[in-house]
C-alpha cells in the first residue's frame, strides 16, 4: 500500500462516514495501516482522517516537548537544539515484548515543511535505520494525516521474528493516540 493509497483509503472512510446517520458519522474512523518488511528492514505506512482543522493536527505532530503526555510509548521527549531548517530531539521510548519492557533512546533530526510535512531521521540510537515522515492534508471535513516509517532495528533491540508485529502494534497505537489528541484539542479537551 502506498502512502497515497493509505490517504485515499482514509478519505474514502471519511466519505463513507458522511453517508451514515448522524449518530454513526460522529464516530471517527480508526487508522489504516500497512507494514511490509524483509531481511530485518520494515516499512510502515498509515493514515487517518480526523474532523479537525489541519492547524490543530500540525500543533499535535510538532509538539515535540509534549508528546509524552499523549503518546504512551514515549517516556520523554525534548528539543536539544533548533537551527534554521533542523530541530534535534532526544526521545526515550518504551516498548514491550511479551513480559519484557525495554527503553530505547533516540536522537532525531527533524525538518519541517510548514503546516504540511515533518520529516525525521535517527542520528543516534538503537536502530540501523530509522526515518520517516508525517504529512497533513486539509480536507473538506477536517484533515488527513499520513505517517511513514522505515526502520531496521539494531542488534539486540528486538528479536527479528517479533519486530514486524511490534512495529505494527506500536504504529497502530501511535496513530490512534495522535488522532485522539488532535480530536481532544479540536474539541477543547473533550475527546480522549
Amino acid at each position: 500500500m502506498t502512502l497515497a493509497a493509505a490517504i485515499l483509503g482514509a478519505a474514502a472512510a471519511l466519505v463513507a462516514a458522511a453517508a451514515l446517520p448522524v449518530s454513526a458519522a460522529r464516530t471517527e474512523p480508526k487508522v489504516s495501516l500497512d507494514v511490509r518488511g524483509a531481511a530485518g528492514a520494515y516499512h510502515v505506512e498509515g493514515a487517518f482522517s480526523v474532523a479537525a482543522p489541519a492547524d490543530v493536527a500540525w500543533g499535535v505532530v510538532t509538539d515535540y516537548n509534549g508528546i509524552s503526555r499523549f503518546v504512551s510509548s514515549v517516556v520523554e521527549s525534548r528539543v536539544l537544539s533548533r537551527r534554521p531548517g533542523v530541530t534535534v530531539l532526544e526521545q526515550v521510548g518504551s516498548g514491550r515484548f511479551f513480559f519484557v519492557s525495554r527503553k530505547v533512546a533516540l536522537t532525531l533530526a527533524v525538518t519541517e515543511t510548514p503546516r504540511t510535512r515533518v520529516d525525521f531521521r535517527e542520528l543516534e540510537g538503537g536502530f540501523a535505520q530509522y526515518e520517516g515522515s508525517w504529512q497533513i492534508l486539509p480536507s473538506q471535513d477536517g484533515c488527513l494525516v499520513g505517517y511513514e516509517l522505515t526502520a531496521k532495528p539494531g542488534p539486540g533491540l528486538a528479536p527479528r521474528f517479533a519486530a514486524r508485529a511490534a512495529l505494527r502494534r506500536g504504529a497502530e497505537e501511535l496513530l490512534d493516540e495522535v488522532r485522539r489528541e488532535i480530536l481532544r484539542r479540536a474539541t477543547g479537551g473533550a475527546a480522549r
